[in-house]
């Protein structure tokens, strides 16, 4: 039994396979919807289809689906702060923050299982793709297909970037990418880029980029002081990106040997 402080949806009558309750049919998002969430609409030829797409709210620390669970379903985040996690031995490993746009669950479709955990970190509103509904967009519109795998790459890319970030920089570098990325993501969602909320934890952060709680906030505080940015409880300014751009490619410091070492 996972030890954490998120509620689990429970199964039951007029609850969805994912634990949501459902919302009302005119609620519901069109194809249209879905490509235009994705940004894949200029790649599909006709965006006009009656099928509906349920669209489910979650409250705040609420689990949309647990690790192991059977993967029946996609989600598209069309707004909201989530959380992604796996576990080894109960121990929790942060994956990710996935905010509007994301696409969620691909990761289960090998082995009909979800490997990770999903939990709202604040009200979130998501797009359900059941996988059946999945399977025959893809026979009628011919370039959805295509423009999945567009977004399954990036997803891919964005997991293998994660695993450099923290094995080949200094924690300084980890948070300024980190600081980057969420602002490019908040820009991207219509929001502000340079002043947004950290809704996570600092154990959360320190989690995902691989440095102790503690670490987090000894490294904004150094962010801060080379006025880097600007901190007000979990509100960040981001007041030099060009700065913040040039340290997150600073590599991790490489030891130094004694003297006549190094060069045998």
């Amino acid at each position: 039994m996972l030890s954490t402080p998120y509620p689990t949806i429970g199964h039951g009558p007029g609850l969805s396979a994912a634990g949501l309750l459902p919302r009302p049919a005119q609620n519901d998002a069109s194809f249209a919807d879905l490509c235009i969430l994705l940004g894949i609409q200029h790649q599909i030829v006709d965006l006009s289809d009656e099928h509906r797409l349920p669209r489910v709210r979650v409250r705040s620390g609420q689990r949309i689906h647990l690790a192991g669970q059977t993967c029946d379903r996609l989600f598209a985040v069309q707004s909201g702060i989530l959380k992604t996690s796996s576990f080894v031995y109960d121990k929790e490993q942060v994956m990710g923050f996935p905010m509007r746009g994301d696409l969620l669950g691909i990761d289960g479709m090998l082995n009909r299982r979800y490997p990770q955990e999903l939990v709202a970190l604040t009200n979130a509103t998501v797009i359900e793709i059941p996988l059946e509904t999945l399977s025959r967009l893809g026979r009628v519109h011919c370039e959805f297909a295509a423009a999945m795998c567009g977004v399954i790459s990036h997803n891919l890319a964005r997991d293998q970037a994660l695993l450099s970030m923290r094995s080949g920089l200094n924690t300084q570098a980890r948070m300024a990418h980190f600081l980057l990325d969420t602002a490019a993501r908040h820009a991207a969602a219509g929001y502000s880029g340079s002043s947004f909320n950290l809704v996570m934890q600092r154990a959360e952060i320190g989690n995902y980029l691989g440095m102790a709680m503690e670490t987090v906030s000894r490294t904004l505080s150094e962010l801060q002081a080379l006025d880097m940015i600007s901190i007000n409880g979990r509100t960040i300014l981001i007041l030099d990106p060009a700065a913040l751009r040039a340290i997150r490619r600073s590599p991790r410091r490489r030891p130094r040997w004694p003297a006549g070492r190094g060069n045998a």
